[in-house]
């Protein structure tokens, strides 16, 4: 892997993003639409039941999100990219993309869901921090997934099942994390669960670098 053929392309994923801005776009209206869904619902939700919706609602508009990862690209344009980088320099790069894109559309959806439903995290910045973190590591699990997903002839049904048993341990501990912030405890409490999603994000993004080439090959 080198990082310069990293760093052409992230460069490619934006600006091929910026030419496809309608399908951020989208995917950012999927994420404010459930937000008020849950507003015109419920409009009144004590900590527990704000922090939980928001991790669903993020959750899903994340596989929406990242699922066109790979499968977006054509099979002409895979195979000159496998002419010109070194397969883990592609997934990485890859990964850190879409990483930006969750963190982002994390952020957004947070900004919409503080606008209707209020602000409940008594520590908003370890909120934020515990967001993402666990942004992040979905996003390391969604880019494998699709990846594998994408050797496949119904890559977007694949997606939802293959990915959703494998987020739902690291959901669990972003979720318990990110209560701690919203509950008020006390901040040392944070520190182990903010500890394992990271770990988490690195041993997914390792992973993919030790496979990802052999998946290619095929």
């Amino acid at each position: 892997m080198k990082w310069v053929q990293v760093m052409w392309l992230l460069r490619k994923e934006l600006k091929q993003e910026w030419r496809q801005k309608f399908t951020v776009q989208g995917i950012l209206l999927y994420a404010v639409a459930a937000t008020y869904v849950v507003y015109l619902a419920m409009q009144r939700l004590d900590p527990p039941s704000w922090n939980a919706l928001y991790w669903v609602i993020l959750l899903f508009s994340g596989v929406s999100a990242i699922a066109k990862s790979f499968m977006q690209e054509s099979k002409g344009r895979m195979l000159y990219l496998h002419q010109l980088v070194h397969p883990a320099s592609l997934l990485i790069a890859k990964i850190l993309y879409n990483s930006l894109l969750m963190v982002v559309l994390s952020l957004l959806v947070l900004v919409a869901y503080t606008l209707l439903l209020g602000q409940q995290a008594d520590h908003l910045g370890w909120f934020i921090l515990a967001v993402t973190l666990g942004s992040a590591a979905f996003s390391s699990v969604l880019t494998m997934v699709s990846a594998v997903s994408s050797k496949t002839g119904n890559g977007h049904l694949i997606m939802p099942v293959l990915s959703i048993p494998l987020l739902i341990p690291l959901l669990l501990i972003a979720v318990k994390a990110s209560k701690t912030a919203v509950d008020g405890l006390e901040v040392s409490l944070l520190y182990n669960d903010l500890l394992v999603v990271f770990i988490f994000y690195l041993m997914v993004s390792m992973l993919g670098f030790v496979l990802y080439p052999w998946l290619w090959k095929e």
